[in-house]
């Protein structure tokens, strides 16, 4: 099994797919074997179809996102809802299988690390069992240093580690936006991406191609 990244976050509608999709482009744009899959969906499926739309639709939306559930409720409750039950073993088989056949596997989590994915398992537990590197995806607003250190604190306190912290710019900047920066800079030093508003290009796959290679001819690297 090839390298294997988590993406996860401090909450939900955050940027975790924006992150997940730039960090595809910059990887496929270089040539490697990689894959971005995203396992739960609730609530609608535009992610995933945006993950596929970046791979040319090479991978079947169900080899990317095989957990989709209609109402926009954390996947383990959503399933429980629909009488789905779903299975850690299960899920590792499926994860298994995807990292074994490229080099490169990028995981989009739902929720954060502890929301509640399906009976008795998280996202860290998936993390854990799979070995994954961690990226951290959060926003840049107010609250976000609390949220940052507690989703940090839960990975050393489970023996992982956060190996990114993704700061995602808004919309619109709050008064917080710079000293969130400045704060999390000395806190995580170079493991610190932070990403500027991409507006409309964070909508679409050519959108976000061209925002990856704009993104790594500055001063950061999305890796």
């Amino acid at each position: 099994m090839g390298r294997v990244i988590f993406v996860t976050g401090t909450d939900t509608n955050i940027g975790k797919t924006v992150y997940t999709g730039l960090l595809l482009a910059r990887k496929l744009a270089a040539g490697m074997d990689v894959r971005a899959i995203k396992p739960f969906a609730s609530g609608g499926r535009g992610d995933a179809l945006l993950l596929q739309r970046l791979q040319g639709k090479r991978v079947p939306l169900e080899k990317i996102n095989p957990w989709y559930f209609d109402e926009p409720l954390t996947p383990a409750i959503a399933a429980e809802r629909a009488g789905v039950k779903i299975s850690m073993r299960e899920v590792l088989r499926y994860l298994v299988q995807a990292a074994g056949e490229v080099e490169e596997l990028i995981i989009e989590g739902a929720g954060g690390l502890l929301s509640p994915l399906g009976k008795n398992f998280n996202a860290m537990d998936l993390i854990r069992a799979m070995k994954a590197e961690v990226h951290l995806v959060s926003m840049n607003r107010l609250g976000v240093l609390n949220q940052v250190l507690m989703a940090e604190g839960i990975c050393r306190l489970s023996g992982v580690t956060a190996d990114r912290v993704l700061l995602m710019e808004g919309k619109r900047a709050d008064h917080s936006s710079e000293s969130n920066i400045e704060y999390l800079k000395k806190r995580f030093g170079r493991k610190l991406v932070f990403i500027p508003w991409l507006g409309a290009a964070a909508r679409s796959a050519r959108g976000l191609e061209q925002a990856a290679l704009q993104f790594d001819r500055g001063s950061q690297r999305l890796e």
